[in-house]
């Protein structure tokens, strides 16, 4: 909160969003939620509506934007009257539980350019196919490349980044823009790559004997999926200038969890204080 030069918080009885785009809530359970795109969120989402009652099946991740769009429009905190019961239940004295999902900034990096910007086939598909030919068409003619290519290269995606920190998809944008800080104050912060063993934490909040649904990736160790793998590959490759440029636009997210660098050896991990 200091790096970011906010000065004050709400206190814990008011709850507050002015950025309510990605936060839900979900009345019959008394949960808002915060999902970050890139952050895990799908996978939340279909947790909490099945905690709520509205959803009755788990949904594999082909259905990802049925998640997005179909289920969970309806509770966002900007839709119909959730706002306004939000303010009416914590007036009631009515108890809500709060929570936030982020990740490491750099297997986020890294995911969103796989899943949205890339030619790869993802369970997390429709790609961003408009903004993938803008940037593949801006670096090629930056590059003197004469091919023309519907999805920007890695590299050409790291650059067009750092020289357009203003102009990111959500699904690119720092998380900590889209957390409803200052003017409220979470309950819970978790860490993506800890979801499994904190979705206990959450059960008992929420009071539901549910599982939340297991990564994409068919390894469980953080470290060992393919998003922190790619991510050490392809990012240790890159000129250190931008690595730095990077890091600048996300050092508040990192600064979040006191993520580890892509370096480290726990590389997602956050880093542990004894």
């Amino acid at each position: 909160m200091a790096m970011l030069n906010y000065k004050a918080v709400s206190p814990p009885n008011k709850w507050i969003c002015r950025k309510p785009r990605h936060t839900y809530y979900f009345p019959k359970i008394k949960t808002i939620f915060t999902g970050i795109p890139k952050s895990g969120s799908s996978n939340w989402k279909e947790f909490l509506m099945r905690a709520e009652g509205t959803l009755n099946m788990s949904l594999g991740p082909s259905q990802v934007n049925t998640i997005h769009k179909l289920y969970s429009d309806e509770f966002r905190l900007g839709a119909h009257s959730n706002a306004a019961d939000v303010r009416k239940a914590v007036k009631r004295g009515e108890n809500i539980f709060s929570f936030a999902v982020v990740r490491n900034p750099w297997t986020r990096l890294v995911s969103g350019y796989r899943d949205k910007l890339s030619g790869e086939v993802t369970p997390g598909r429709p790609a961003f196919r408009g903004l993938a030919r803008k940037i593949a068409h801006e670096m090629n003619l930056r590059d003197n490349m004469t091919n023309i290519g519907t999805h920007p290269t890695f590299n050409q995606y790291l650059r067009w980044l750092v020289d357009n920190p203003n102009k990111l998809n959500d699904h690119f944008t720092p998380q900590h823009l889209q957390l409803c800080i200052p003017s409220a104050r979470y309950d819970y912060v978790i860490p993506l790559e800890y979801s499994g063993g904190l979705n206990k934490d959450i059960n008992q909040k929420i009071n539901t004997t549910l599982q939340l649904s297991g990564a994409y990736d068919s390894v469980s160790d953080p470290r060992l999926q393919s998003s922190a793998v790619l991510s050490r590959e392809w990012l240790s490759q890159q000129d250190h200038q931008v690595i730095d440029r990077l890091y600048q636009i996300y050092i508040a997210d990192f600064a979040l969890m006191d993520y580890s660098n892509f370096s480290h050896p726990d590389f997602p991990l956050p880093m542990h204080r004894k």
